[in-house]
C-alpha cells in the first residue's frame, strides 16, 4: 500500500536533536534487517544501515540508540555468524547500550564493537569494509 511508515530527517545547520524521526502511529514498528550477509551491522540510523548494505553487509538501524527486546529476539533468531555494533561513541547512554548489546550478542556469535566518533554514513564504502573486517 502507499501509506508512509516512517521518515528520518536531519536539521541543517546542526542543532539538538540532530535528527527527527517520525513513525506513523498506525503502523507496526517491527522491521527486519536489510541486506544479505552472515555479518549483521547494528547502526543508529537508516542511512548508515543502507551504506552498510552497499558495502556488502546486512544491517539493522536502531532509529535511535536503543534496541528493544523484541527486536533483539528477532535478530538473534536469524542466526547471524557475527555482529558488529557501529554506534557513535558520543555519550554515556550510547556507551551503556554498546555494553548491553555486546553482552547480549556475544552469547550467540562473535561481536565486534566499533568505537566510532562519527556515523558510518560519513565513511566511504572501502573504509566501512576495512572497519568491519
Amino acid at each position: 500500500d502507499s501509506d508512509m511508515v516512517m521518515y528520518q530527517a536531519r536539521y541543517f545547520p546542526v542543532r539538538e536533536p540532530k535528527y527527527m524521526t517520525y513513525w506513523n502511529p498506525n503502523t507496526d514498528r517491527q522491521y527486519n534487517a536489510m541486506g544479505q550477509s552472515d555479518t549483521l551491522v547494528i547502526t543508529e540510523d537508516w542511512i548508515s544501515a543502507y551504506k552498510c548494505t552497499l558495502a556488502g553487509y546486512a544491517a539493522f538501524p536502531l532509529a535511535g540508540s536503543h534496541l528493544s527486546k523484541p527486536s533483539l529476539a528477532g535478530i538473534v533468531a536469524c542466526h547471524y555468524g557475527r555482529y558488529v555494533e557501529a554506534l557513535d561513541n558520543d555519550n554515556p547512554a550510547v556507551r551503556r547500550e554498546q555494553r548491553r548489546l555486546e553482552r547480549e550478542f556475544s552469547m550467540y556469535a562473535p561481536t565486534l564493537v566499533l568505537k566510532l566518533t562519527k556515523d558510518l554514513k560519513c565513511f566511504n564504502l572501502p573504509d566501512i569494509q576495512d572497519l568491519i573486517e
